[in-house]
Formats: structure tokens, C-alpha cells, sequence
């Protein structure tokens, strides 16, 4: 919606040339097509692994939790020989009741009782929860963190391990 206004005598020629610039338009849509695929690709893991916790009983100075790790394949493909490491520290005691799985290994270390988990297969977009329930005795008041659980698979000759969430247990 440009307008000018000119006169223009008989036999005489007035030539007016308009140029618009494009390259502001397409820088920005490959900017923006840049950054999203950026964002994609740095959220999107091939697996989630989230760790979780319910408070089930609290009576004098025993909490009965039930501690609960989900996992979720993000991927078009099976992962093989998948392996769930989840470290309870020495306050915390699991009573033995596996909701779902129950663990391969439990090794008792001195950071304190690491849970295996071995899954042959997971398949694509599949989803796994594991459960345990566990005691703790906490004389003191305040809060006690429990670590995060891990994921280690082999992807292409490398292993690869993706970390949860840490989790923090308030009295």
C-alpha cells in the first residue's frame, strides 16, 4: 500500500523501481528451523529414566516409603541387555517387596545397597516400572537425599548411562 504521486508530462517516461528484501524473512526461518531442531535433539533422550517416591507409613521414628523408578524407551528400536542401577543409602533399608521386578544383583557396598536390574529387551516406546518398598529410621529432623538411579546400555560400541532425578525424603 505504497503511494506517490508524480506528474508526468506528454513524452515523458518515469521509470520507478521497487526492490523488497527477502533475506532478513529467510534468515530468521532458518534461525528458528535451526533452534528447534537444537531443542529436539537435546531434549529427546532414548531413554527417560525417572525416580519417584510415596510415603506410605509414618509411625514413631519409622517411615515405610515405597520407592518407584520408571522407564521409558523414546526410541523407534529395541534396546538390548539393558541394566537398572539404583543406590539406597545405609539409612534407608528395603523390606525385600519388589513390586514388579525383582532385582538380579543386590550388592551390598559401602555406600550402601546398589539394586540391579537386568532387562534383556526393551522394546520400542515400551515403559517399565520398578517398585520396592523400604524402612528408614531417622532420629534426626531434616531431610535425607537418595541418589539418582541410572540406565547403562551399549548403543553403537559405547556405553551409554542416563541418570534420574535425585530424590529428598522430608521428616
Amino acid at each position: 500500500k505504497n503511494t506517490w504521486v508524480f506528474l508526468i508530462n506528454p513524452n515523458e517516461e518515469f521509470i520507478l523501481t521497487i526492490e523488497t528484501s527477502y533475506r532478513s524473512l529467510i534468515l530468521s526461518i532458518i534461525i528458528a528451523v535451526i533452534v528447534v531442531l537444537v531443542l529436539y535433539y537435546s531434549l529427546k533422550k532414548e531413554i527417560k529414566i525417572e525416580k519417584s517416591i510415596i510415603k506410605l507409613k509414618e509411625y514413631q521414628n519409622n517411615i515405610e516409603v515405597k520407592i518407584l523408578v520408571q522407564i521409558k524407551n523414546n526410541l523407534n528400536k529395541d534396546i538390548e541387555n539393558l541394566k537398572i542401577v539404583d543406590i539406597v543409602p545405609h539409612l534407608v533399608k528395603p523390606t525385600g517387596d519388589f513390586s514388579t521386578l525383582k532385582p538380579t544383583k543386590i550388592i551390598r557396598g559401602e555406600t550402601g545397597i546398589k539394586l540391579v536390574w537386568e532387562i534383556p529387551v526393551l522394546s520400542a516406546k515400551e515403559e517399565r516400572i520398578l517398585g520396592y518398598k523400604a524402612n528408614t529410621q531417622l532420629n534426626v529432623v531434616g531431610r535425607l537425599a537418595l541418589p539418582s538411579a541410572a540406565a547403562l546400555y551399549e548403543s553403537k560400541d559405547k556405553t551409554i548411562k542416563i541418570k534420574s532425578n535425585k530424590l529428598i525424603l522430608k521428616t
